[in-house]
C-alpha cells in the first residue's frame, strides 16, 4: 500500500479550504458525494499545477546563479520593462561593449533552461524573454501580499511592521504611506514598497480578527486622512479577494471539470 504524502494531503486541503464551492455546469447533475469528489479532484489538479510553476520558477532561479554575472538580472529586469531590445541598445544600456554583452548571453542561453530569447535578422541580434521567464520577472515585480499562515499575527507584529516601514520611509512616512493607501508606487523603493505589504498584511488580519491590536494601529497613525485612507485600501482589498475568488471559482470549476467530463 502506497504511504500517504502527507505535506501534500495537507496543501490539497488548503486549497479545497479556500476554494469553498466550486460552480458546477447546470447540465451535470450531480449529488453532494459526486460534488465533493469533484471538487476534491479539482483541489488536487490545481496543486499539481502550482507545484509545476514552482519547480520551473526554481529552474530559473538556479540558470541565473549559474550565470554568475551582476549584470544577468540586470539585463531580465529591462527586458522585462522593454519587452525586446537590440544587442547594441542592449549594451549601451548596460553600459557593456558589444563583446562583454555577447559573452553574458551565451551564458544565459547555455542549461536547461535558457533564461533570454535571441532572434536574429540579418546583421542585428534582437533579445527577447521566454514566456516563463516574463512570468518569474512579473512576480519579483509585483510580489503578492503574504498568505495568513506565513506568519504568526498579534499586535507586536503588526507594531513592528509599522516601525520598520517608517524607518525605511524616514520622516516623510505619513505622506508616503498616503500615497501607498492611493495607489501610487511611483519613485518609491522596492524596500518600502515590501514594507508597505508586510504592513497592510498585519493589518488586514488585525481588522478581521483582532480588534484591539486594528485599534492600536489607528491610534499609531495618528491621523484621520490616514486611518479613512487605510479603511478604504482594506475595503479595496476585500471586494478584490471577493471578485478573485469568484473567478478563480467558474474559471478553473467550468474548465477542469469540462475536462475530467470529456476524459
Amino acid at each position: 500500500m502506497e504511504k500517504f504524502d502527507v505535506k501534500k494531503v495537507k496543501s490539497i486541503l488548503e486549497i479545497y479550504d479556500q476554494q469553498g464551492e466550486f460552480v458546477f455546469p447546470e447540465e451535470m447533475e450531480l449529488d453532494e458525494k459526486q460534488k465533493e469528489f469533484l471538487s476534491g479532484y479539482l483541489c488536487a489538479q490545481m496543486y499539481e499545477a502550482a507545484e509545476l510553476e514552482e519547480g520551473k520558477e526554481e529552474e530559473i532561479r538556479q540558470q541565473i546563479l549559474q550565470v554568475r554575472s551582476k549584470y544577468c538580472e540586470e539585463i531580465l529586469k529591462l527586458l522585462f520593462n522593454e519587452g525586446e531590445l537590440y544587442h547594441g541598445d542592449l549594451a549601451q544600456k548596460m553600459k557593456l561593449s558589444p563583446s562583454g554583452l555577447n559573452s553574458i548571453i551565451k551564458k544565459m542561453q547555455e542549461g536547461d533552461t535558457p533564461i533570454i530569447n535571441m532572434m536574429q535578422i540579418g546583421k542585428y541580434k534582437i533579445y527577447t524573454l521566454p514566456d516563463e521567464v516574463r512570468k518569474y520577472m512579473e512576480k519579483k515585480a509585483h510580489p503578492k501580499q503574504r498568505q495568513v499562515v506565513d506568519s504568526p499575527k498579534n499586535s507586536r507584529n503588526l507594531l513592528l511592521c509599522l516601525q520598520r516601514f517608517v524607518e525605511k520611509a524616514d520622516y516623510n512616512w505619513k505622506e508616503i504611506m498616503n500615497r501607498l493607501l492611493l495607489g501610487d508606487e511611483e519613485e518609491i523603493s522596492d524596500d518600502i514598497r515590501n514594507c508597505f505589504r508586510d504592513l497592510m498584511t498585519q493589518v488586514q488580519w488585525a481588522e478581521e480578527n483582532d480588534e484591539d491590536s486594528f485599534a492600536e494601529i489607528k491610534k499609531a497613525l495618528k491621523n484621520d486622512v490616514l486611518i479613512y485612507l487605510l479603511e478604504e485600501y482594506l475595503d479595496e482589498i476585500r471586494e478584490c479577494e471577493l471578485i478573485r475568488e469568484e473567478i478563480l471559482s467558474r474559471k478553473n470549476g467550468k474548465r477542469l471539470l469540462r475536462h475530467f467530463v470529456l476524459q
